[in-house]
């Protein structure tokens, strides 16, 4: 008999207690929306809210609906999505309610291994960062290159959240919010020394010539000013255009029944 699949929650909290944070599950409150979890380690205080991508509806639909015996390709938005931009403001509601100001408050963000869920960490960080990719040409060189805060950035919104932790296949990735009031706390804490060397530190990207970063006072509505910007703040390198964004899929389906023609 197989022991039963706790929630996301309880399995959240046995990975932070396998780090050595002490950590409680937080009682639902029907008058008050609340985080996930509690946790502490060194005097510091953590929220964690948890949430989770089981499913991708629409591409499981399309998966489906590749006849028996056919292959389909199809690709996967790997671009800055709307329904989970409703999750982290959900998550940032939920954080707030209970941290005080200098408590720690952390989207940590699961997505199931499952043909039906691809690209989420792309997914997730793009949403949060506003990232867009941009076609251009450095040194003779044509190429495109992720462009943080070209699109409207929830880290922006939610400056409220210090982090996100997203959790593939076991692995995990931070993405801390330079926006932050507590970033520089937030970046000498317990869990940030933990998970430095799986952090997304785009300051260091953009030293190291792996990504451009929009000025904040630019127009993302509008994108001739945000190549422009991008121009200005980057002689030498030519903006084109911005691209989407996507993974390609392909999908065989077999007849299992063993029928034959």
């Amino acid at each position: 008999m197989t022991e039963p699949v706790g929630s996301d929650e309880d399995a959240v909290k046995k990975r932070l207690e396998a780090l050595n944070f002490t950590v409680e599950r937080i009682q639902e409150d029907p008058k008050l929306s609340k985080p996930d979890l509690h946790a502490t380690k060194d005097a510091e205080v953590y929220y964690f809210e948890v949430k989770t991508r089981e499913l991708h509806a629409e591409l499981r639909l399309k998966m489906e609906s590749v006849g028996i015996g056919k292959t389909d390709s199809m690709l996967i938005p790997l671009d800055k999505q709307n329904w989970l931009s409703r999750d982290i403001k959900r998550a940032r509601e939920q954080l707030i309610n209970l941290a005080a100001p200098t408590d720690f408050r952390v989207l940590w963000y699961r997505a199931d291994s499952s043909p039906f869920v691809q690209g989420a960490r792309e997914q997730l960080v793009a949403t949060l960062l506003g990232i867009r990719m941009v076609f251009g040409q450095s040194n003779g060189e044509k190429r495109i290159r992720p462009c943080v805060y070209a699109d409207f950035a929830d880290y922006w919104r939610y400056k409220d959240i210090d982090g996100s932790i997203v959790e593939l296949d076991g692995l995990l990735n931070l993405i801390p919010n330079e926006l932050s009031p507590r970033r520089e706390a937030f970046s000498r804490s317990a869990l940030f020394g933990i998970l430095r060397e799986a952090a997304v530190d785009i300051q260091r990207l953009e030293e190291s010539d792996l990504c451009y970063i929009v000025e904040p006072n630019v127009d993302r509505k509008d994108d001739a000013a945000v190549l422009a910007s991008l121009r200005t703040k980057y002689p030498g390198h030519e903006f084109q255009r911005f691209v989407p964004a996507v993974a390609g899929t392909t999908v065989t389906t077999i007849d299992g029944s063993g029928n034959r023609a």
